[in-house]
């Protein structure tokens, strides 16, 4: 659905509080799409989730060694947008 339609959808409904929370999500979806300073800039790339003694961790990885795809993370920490 393109954001003509969906505007053009939530303009439809009458409800305010309905018409503003689906407006305020529209919205944030747009924000999220965009990423944040952590996903758009090189913070990123370094961070990793591994498991130690069955508990989920969050590290930074340090070396010239690769990381490998299971521990480098699929969404940004802070905004949640997936990460390429």
């Amino acid at each position: 659905m393109d954001k003509k339609s969906v505007w053009k959808a939530i303009g439809i409904i009458k409800d305010p509080i309905i018409r503003a929370y689906l407006e305020n999500a529209v919205q944030e979806q747009a924000e999220r799409g965009k990423g944040c300073e952590y996903c758009n800039g090189k913070s990123l790339k370094n961070l990793i989730f591994f498991h130690q003694f069955g508990e989920p961790k969050v590290g930074l990885h340090g070396g010239n060694t690769p990381i490998p795809e299971s521990e480098k993370p699929i969404f940004c920490p802070k905004c949640g947008r997936r990460l390429k």
